[in-house]
């Protein structure tokens, strides 16, 4: 029964997919950003040795779906608003947007290569870039998104967005996150954040 019900939910998810595609007038001067958001997509579908639109990152099925979800139709999607957005007016507004879409997923696959972020956290990271998109758009800090995330979600997140008005905040988040995940590293990255009232703490 199992497998009848993964299959089931996976064509649903594909069928989204599609209908986010069919249903959104995309000028010919922005195919190309959507064409390389959708080449990041393969190549993050490619990681596990097979182009076949599902991202087998585990034994679990149900994880398998998350992440697939997460890196197809919800990326789908957010390209798809950028394009509806009334925030976003111009034509350079919504390429530089989309062009924040392709590095979330070239930053992510490189960052799974190397083993330094696990491809279990996708979901998270896409629904944290949703977020901050949208306050970045308003002006708004988005350090209060960066802090409620894991480190490795985070930095990725904070680094596409390095103009947002809450970047240097967020920076100093994550040294903290950081410090706690390695505190054998603290000093020898310490130099940035030396007069931040937190880094006698920090030494001692």
């Amino acid at each position: 029964m199992k497998p009848v019900f993964y299959l089931f939910i996976f064509t649903c998810l594909f069928s989204l997919s599609s209908f986010a595609d069919d249903t959104t007038n995309i000028p010919i001067s922005r195919q190309v950003f959507h064409d390389k958001i959708k080449d990041e997509q393969r190549r993050a579908d490619r990681m596990d040795g097979r182009v076949d639109g599902l991202m087998k990152v585990s034994q679990n099925n149900e994880v398998n779906l998350q992440v697939t979800d997460a890196l197809i139709r919800q990326i789908n999607v957010l390209r798809n608003d950028v394009e509806s957005r009334k925030d976003l007016p111009t034509n350079n507004e919504k390429i530089r947007y989309l062009r924040y879409i392709e590095s979330l997923l070239k930053v992510f696959t490189e960052e799974w290569k190397e083993h330094n972020i696990s491809p279990a956290l996708a979901p998270m990271l896409v629904e944290n870039f949703s977020e901050i998109m949208t306050a970045n758009i308003k002006g708004v800090s988005m350090a209060p998104m960066v802090n409620e995330v894991p480190y490795e979600v985070g930095l990725i997140n904070s680094e596409i967005f390095n103009e947002n008005p809450g970047y240097r905040e967020s920076k100093i988040l994550l040294f903290r996150k950081f410090c706690r995940l390695y505190p054998d590293k603290i000093l020898s990255n310490l130099g940035p954040y030396v007069d931040e009232p937190f880094a006698d703490s920090l030494v001692i």
